[in-house]
């Protein structure tokens, strides 16, 4: 008794140690890059919580769209989010203030919270501690991890409740204490921080149930269904999103479809190397279960792993329908399980201490962590700070300015009317502004237009360009791993330039 005790105690410190270690990682330097174009739409979403009480895509003064306008219904009432993440960071801003670093604090929270999480997971899907210790260990040397949480966004949100609702279930299905308040909890926090991910978990725990454990489904479709209708008005209300009047036609083009999985497949392999760690897992539990050892534990093992594999290809196929796009952050709530599976290998290679140092290193080596440490260590300027740090010195109050893509931070950190980017908003006022910028990239049709027309309708005459030391790049800084930048870009792009408008006398 004394000896589990005792194991217990290191258990406790070194879950310690792991989350002081995250906590350095997450939150060091967290507000030295400046917000990018969609955590800059949650920060003015989140303000308008302050000033309305609810999100909406327009404050009176700016549009907050990037769809043309189909994120909201009347009243510019925002409906393209479920809004929890919106009224968690507005509740920071009034008790912290308007800032980078209060921006991303409650993402990097939630984050932090992920490795409590991932550790009672892992320890109650496979009934081994080395294997939670191992899979917390994993995470923390994940920097895709930290690029997602370090963001004013919903990422680390649904990683979190993601977590939470399938340890609530597991618990459900051993019927022990709290599983399925914990389950129902969990999966509500998870729909109003993100409703997709909310349904692959119902469809991920009524596929296990289902096949695996049959005997407890009228317990699990039970606390299921009170969870779908207590959030039955949202999704009544959600039923009306015009999303596919912007990517309807994405849905049902097979080779769209096929080119997204392959997408995050390649992803998955490329940042993670899935496929070598579930070949490796699967090879484990086979071989255990002919040597006939620790047969309770391998049955816990196989039926973990079924669980998790079934949640990854869930989100993978409905993601490969519904995502707009095939970027690497909507497979954020998937990125703890990946480390959860890693981990549990680790965990049964230990006694093969040759194999299982040389497994470590290779995750070390395959994660950019030296780049990563620069960053946390030093300053990163791009082209949106330069471009914000130069209107508030210069430009007067009531100024207009009109953008191409990259509208959205302007309007954060300026109390200026920007008109363009991606609103979908009437051009024709941008005629004649005080200030314009014309960035050299172009993202997207939608863009294209706001260029083309700031382009042919402005009188050139009128304006004086005035050229900043900083590339133009077209993002400030992508979460994506494949994306980001570690240090400031170097001269090799072309130079933002501000046109500013000629004043009279």
């Amino acid at each position: 008794m004394k000896m589990e005790l005792s194991f217990k105690k290191w258990e406790t410190v070194l879950l310690g140690l792991v989350l002081g270690l995250a906590s350095y990682l997450l939150f060091k330097n967290l507000g030295n890059i400046f917000l990018w174009q969609d955590e800059a739409q949650t920060g003015l979403l989140a303000k308008t919580v302050l000033q309305f009480g609810v999100p909406r895509g327009y404050d009176g003064l700016n549009y907050f769209s990037q769809e043309l306008g189909a994120e909201y219904g009347p009243g510019y009432l925002w409906k393209w989010h479920t809004w929890l993440p919106f009224y968690v960071l507005a509740g920071c801003y009034k008790l912290f203030g308007f800032s980078t670093f209060v921006s991303r604090l409650p993402f990097a929270l939630a984050a932090l919270g992920c490795f409590v999480a991932l550790y009672f997971l892992t320890r109650e899907l496979f009934s081994s501690r080395s294997a939670a210790l191992f899979s917390v260990s994993t995470l923390l040397v994940s920097v895709p991890f930290y690029l997602l949480s370090r963001q004013c966004r919903y990422y680390s949100f649904t990683m979190l409740f993601v977590l939470l609702g399938l340890y609530g279930y597991i618990r459900l299905l051993h019927n022990r204490r709290g599983g399925g308040t914990l389950y129902l909890v969990a999966g509500t926090c998870l729909f109003h921080s993100h409703y997709v991910y909310f349904g692959t978990m119902l469809m991920t725990v009524a596929f296990h149930a289902l096949f695996f454990w049959r005997h407890r489904w009228r317990a699990v479709f039970l606390w299921s269904l009170l969870l779908c209708v207590i959030n039955l008005p949202w999704m009544i209300w959600l039923a009306s999103m015009r999303y596919g009047e912007r990517y309807g036609g994405s849905m049902v083009d097979l080779v769209q479809i096929w080119g997204r999985f392959v997408r995050f497949v390649a992803d998955i392999q490329r940042y993670y190397w899935l496929g070598f760690w579930l070949f490796t897992l699967v090879v484990l539990i086979v071989v255990s279960r002919l040597e006939n050892q620790a047969e309770r534990k391998t049955d816990l093992a196989l039926d973990g792993l079924l669980l998790t594999v079934a949640f990854v290809a869930i989100n993978l196929l409905v993601l490969s329908v519904f995502a707009p796009w095939p970027f690497f952050r909507y497979l954020a709530p998937l990125l703890p399980l990946f480390a959860m599976i890693i981990g549990v290998v680790l965990a049964k290679l230990q006694k093969i201490h040759t194999i299982f140092v040389l497994s470590f290193l290779l995750i070390l080596w395959h994660e950019p962590i030296p780049d990563f440490f620069y960053e946390l260590h030093h300053d990163y300027s791009g082209p949106i700070e330069a471009i914000v740090t130069y209107l508030n010195a210069n430009a007067q109050k009531g100024d207009i300015v009109a953008a191409t893509y990259g509208d959205m931070p302007i309007k954060f950190y300026t109390n200026l009317r920007v008109i363009g980017g991606l609103t979908g908003e009437d051009l024709h006022p941008a005629v004649g502004a005080d200030w314009l910028i014309i960035r050299s990239g172009i993202v997207s049709d939608k863009d294209y237009a706001v260029r083309q027309f700031l382009i042919r309708n402005t009188d050139w005459r009128q304006y004086e360009p005035i050229t900043l030391p900083v590339p133009d790049l077209l993002f400030e800084n992508r979460e994506d791993p494949g994306q980001h930048m570690f240090k400031s870009p170097e001269m090799g792009y072309p130079p933002v330039v501000i046109y500013k408008k000629k004043r009279s006398g």
